[in-house]
């Protein structure tokens, strides 16, 4: 090692050791270095802002999600009071079976109306529409992925040109007795093709889900190079959005 990077040594250690020390006995480095710190994110941000949204996306998702949670049960609430005042022999059973179960009565009306299966799931890499992976339920007869995944991207750049902002995404949309949901990330998009109609926390589910792969393998979708034999392992974070009932 050379002079000059012993020197350099010496002085990263010192330069350690007195931050450490500075820092256990008052704020007043903190108090210093702030102004510099939030200074270097502002520049950062307005240079890229897509690195603070891939950056926050994992944590601002759950916030969002228990405040919508908290929401709905509200909802729900004020739901099962309204059937409440109904008088059918249907809704007389429900409600049998909801004192005799322990459930709400709301939550028995939604059990035996809601009738769905999800029939097929795409993970699909956000930069350029590819399929990452496909899942379909037992006795599905499906369609080419690439083609039903170029139609999705093809459906998504129409809303978006005719009808939307910078940065507004279509969620959902109907073709007949199919449903297809749509959730994404800074990397990701997951699509659920389902027939009926799914719970209501169903598109929770599925950002859920999307944040985990962003979490998890938000770096090798950003290094995506057209291999998609890795994504395989992906399976996992999919099959819990293969619901029925």
């Amino acid at each position: 090692m050379s002079a000059d990077e012993k020197l350099g040594q010496q002085f990263c250690d010192m330069l350690a050791q007195a931050i450490s020390t500075r820092d256990s006995q008052d704020d007043r480095l903190v108090v210093a270095l702030r102004p510099v710190v939030e200074k270097a994110l502002r520049a950062s941000i307005q240079t890229d802002p897509k690195f603070a949204v891939d950056l926050l996306f994992p944590l601002i998702g759950p916030a969002i999600r228990r405040a919508a949670a908290e929401a709905l049960r509200s909802m729900v609430a004020s739901f099962g009071q309204a059937l409440a005042m109904t008088f059918s022999w249907r809704y007389i059973k429900w409600r049998i079976e909801a004192i005799r179960t322990g459930q709400s009565f709301a939550e028995v009306v939604f059990l035996h109306t809601l009738v769905y299966r999800v029939e097929q799931l795409f993970l699909l890499h956000r930069p350029n529409g590819l399929v990452l992976r496909h899942l379909s339920a037992a006795g599905v007869v499906t369609q080419d992925a690439d083609m039903v995944a170029g139609m999705l991207t093809a459906i998504q750049d129409f809303v978006h040109d005719s009808f939307g902002n910078d940065g507004d995404m279509l969620e959902s949309f109907r073709v007949g007795e199919l449903g297809v949901w749509i959730e994404q990330g800074p990397h990701a998009v997951v699509a659920a093709v389902v027939r009926g109609v799914p719970p209501v926390d169903f598109s929770t589910l599925l950002r859920t889900q999307v944040e985990l792969i962003e979490r998890d393998w938000g770096l090798e979708l950003a290094r995506f190079d057209g291999d998609t034999a890795p994504f395989a392992r992906i399976d996992v974070y999919l099959a819990p959005c293969m619901i029925a009932a």
